[in-house]
């Protein structure tokens, strides 16, 4: 069991702020912080540090919580190893039950270094390594700075290799390096050119593996390990950070060869389609990416696929589109020697994502027949509609209709008929949520809650309010949570409620505790407590009374002369 004792004093003694300035640059503004969140892209900082709760709330994405919660979400740990990470930058001891994670993590990166040196070791002229790689067209300097290496022709060369560098069998094995067989310890990369994957740190996370024969799969990545989760992360991150724009590209060679050209903002997926979170990953470090992926069927559908997750991250996004070639890395082959402005003119001359899905959607029709020209211009102008800006839209308009021989007027009506139809949608949404703001009663029982959070002294009245008719069922379980934190004789925060909520529900957990900024003393809580009590009160009567208004009335004298 974690100690509480340990617990409490990260909430207590480890300034959040501190740690977040290491994400994200924030200013003051009154008493809290301020910056752009480092979990979504923005451009309007909506992300909070709250001092006086030691805690956090992003008004964009809705995620919130303790300073355990904040490093569990930045460096995607587990509860458990969150504390431990904390624990280990404050200088204290852990005593959880873990299997000592840092100190695994940290050999983990010490096997992979250990590794790298190893395959580059073996780009001997004469290795079937380097001979791939320069039949490829990469010069001795672009795979020496991409640490580039290739196994040794023996099954067990790599793990006898590390075991007599003094590592443990164990953690090669949890480095994803070794592979047990009938109780021996084997190479997992056999008869493969080597990619190692590094994070922005200049640590070595993982590894990409093609294969040098036919028997065997064609590419083989590593698993996720402590140090390395594949949908986490991204190639060549570590050298693209600081460019202004990414070039998204599918593989590790098309990456490479744009580098040897002079590209150093292409990345890659590993071995997966682009993810949620690499592309959350993306919208920390650029405001723009210019979609690059293979020309074929599949390499399409994965464009689609990005565009949705990159413009889910408020991202500018555009397509490159590669003639007379499959991937970057075949176009940059036609002419190295003109690759460099080639390639710059395919960047200059990309479509932004209307004019991509609109020349995209064209190629599925025969528009010299009036019924497909009808659908195709039904579809074209859902993503026209798709456009909030008004200009903007009005811009496409002009240039569709004129493009395609069509009245704009027509044209404009189908358009502004499905905007207002998606406007409507997020009117509903907007709605919804101001009606929630404006709910006296939710607004009473936030306040109660955030009221208890700031000043556990009132705990005690608790049970004089909690009941399963609450606006809100979040508040009920917060509340019981903390009717059973105190019960249990538990120190009460931010951080001991949220353990028992998901990432979002920690969230509303911290808007709700940073509600109140004032001390308030318990006189004026009881009568919130008596407001909020009454309330819900006269709510029950009118659910048995049928809202009969003169029976309302005369149980509301009732309640003007109670004591409560």
């Amino acid at each position: 069991m974690l100690s509480e004792d340990l617990l409490n004093h990260i909430r207590r003694d480890c300034s959040l702020l501190d740690l977040v300035s290491s994400y994200t640059s924030v200013t003051r503004k009154g008493c809290n912080y301020m910056g752009l969140c480092p979990f979504h892209s923005e451009k309007t900082p909506s992300f909070c540090v709250y001092q006086n709760t030691n805690s956090f709330y992003c008004f964009g994405c809705g995620v919130g919580g303790d300073i355990i919660q904040f490093v569990m979400l930045a460096e995607n740990l587990c509860y458990l190893d969150a504390v431990e990470f904390l624990a280990y930058r404050m200088g204290l001891q852990f005593d959880g039950k873990s299997s000592n994670y840092l100190s695994e993590r940290k050999s983990i990166f010490e096997i992979n270094r250990a590794a790298a040196k190893f395959f580059h070791s073996n780009l001997s002229h004469e290795s079937e390594g380097m001979r791939y790689f320069t039949s490829r067209g990469l010069s001795e300097k672009i795979i020496k700075r991409f640490g580039l290496g290739c196994t040794s022709s023996e099954r067990n060369s790599l793990v006898n290799f590390l075991i007599e560098k003094g590592f443990s069998k164990e953690n090669i094995l949890k480095s994803n390096l070794g592979l047990e067989y009938r109780g021996k310890l084997r190479d997992r990369f056999i008869n493969r050119v080597i990619f190692p994957i590094i994070d922005t740190k200049g640590n070595i996370i993982a590894f990409g593996a093609r294969t040098l024969t036919d028997k065997l799969p064609k590419y083989l990545n590593s698993s996720d390990t402590l140090v390395f989760k594949k949908s986490n992360n991204l190639f060549s991150l570590n050298f693209a950070k600081k460019e202004k724009y990414f070039i998204l590209v599918e593989g590790y060679m098309d990456v490479i060869s744009l580098n040897q050209i002079g590209f150093r903002s292409a990345v890659a997926s590993l071995g997966t389609a682009l993810t949620k979170e690499q592309s959350s990953l993306i919208s920390r470090y650029v405001q723009e990416v210019y979609i690059c992926y293979d020309s074929d069927d599949a390499g399409k559908k994965a464009t689609n696929r990005a565009i949705k997750l990159l413009e889910d991250q408020h991202l500018v996004v555009k397509i490159i589109s590669i003639p007379n070639a499959k991937d970057p890395d075949e176009f940059i082959k036609l002419d190295i020697s003109s690759a460099k402005s080639r390639f710059q003119s395919l960047i200059d001359n990309s479509k932004n994502v209307v004019d991509y899905k609109s020349s995209e959607l064209e190629k599925k029709y025969d528009l010299s027949k009036a019924e497909e020209k009808v659908l195709f211009l039904k579809n074209l102008s859902n993503i026209v509609s798709k456009i909030y800006d008004p200009i903007e839209r009005d811009i496409y308009l002009s240039r569709i209709c004129s493009k395609y021989g069509i009245s704009k007027d027509a044209f404009g009506i189908s358009v502004e008929k499905n905007f207002k139809k998606s406007e409507q949608m997020e009117f509903n949404k907007s709605k919804m949520s101001k009606n929630r703001e404006k709910s006296s009663n939710l607004h009473i029982e936030e306040f109660l809650i955030s009221c208890i959070i700031r000043n556990t002294d009132f705990v005690k009245h608790v049970n004089e309010f909690v009941s399963d008719d609450f606006c809100s069922d979040l508040n009920f379980r917060i509340l019981d949570t903390i009717r059973n934190l105190s019960s249990e004789g538990k120190h009460i925060d931010i951080g001991s409620i949220s353990r028992e909520f998901d990432s979002m529900e920690s969230g509303e957990i911290s808007r709700i505790a940073n509600l109140n900024i004032m001390d308030v003393s318990e006189s004026r809580f009881l009568s919130l407590v008596d407001r909020f009590e009454k309330k819900r009160q006269i709510r029950n009567f009118r659910k048995f009374q049928n809202l009969d208004d003169d029976k309302v009335l005369e149980f509301l004298d009732k309640l003007k002369n109670s004591k409560k």
